[in-house]
């Protein structure tokens, strides 16, 4: 990614120049021409997103409720409670597909069109057969 400002190449992703410090937020969505201004919203703090209430499911669950509960909200997704304890998901999601699911959601905020309730997220899936392609030894993830 070429910054707008000084015209460094950045490494596709990056928030910052590491040149001139120019933000780059937004600067790799999909369609988005080379040297366009990020779009603002990019950098608002979360808490100033619209607040909603979380929907809960209990660990003891059928995966039915989670599912019409989602429905019933139009949601994607569901808090899972164990009594007043969070259950903690135990599923690693790498950085390509977070960055890939982050940019779909902005692409749908900038352009207004609602994201579909089914989305299927174009990143590779990281398996053991192909782990090694993917692992960077300075990674924190």
């Amino acid at each position: 990614m070429i910054c707008p400002s000084c015209g460094t190449e950045n490494i596709k992703g990056s928030d910052e120049c590491t040149n001139c410090g120019a933000a780059l937020y937004g600067l790799d969505l999909p369609g988005a021409p080379q040297g366009a201004k990020a779009p603002a919203f990019l950098q608002q703090p979360i808490s100033g997103l619209p607040k909603r209430p979380a929907v809960k499911v209990g660990a003891s669950d059928p995966v039915a409720l989670a599912v019409r509960q989602m429905q019933q909200q139009q949601i994607n997704c569901v808090v899972v409670m164990d009594g007043d304890k969070l259950v903690t998901a135990n599923v690693t999601y790498s950085p390509s597909m977070i960055a890939d699911a982050l940019k779909l959601t902005a692409e749908s905020r900038v352009t207004g069109k609602p994201m579909p309730a089914t989305t299927i997220i174009p990143s590779v899936l990281v398996t053991k057969e192909n782990a090694a392609k993917y692992y960077f030894p300075d990674s924190p993830y």
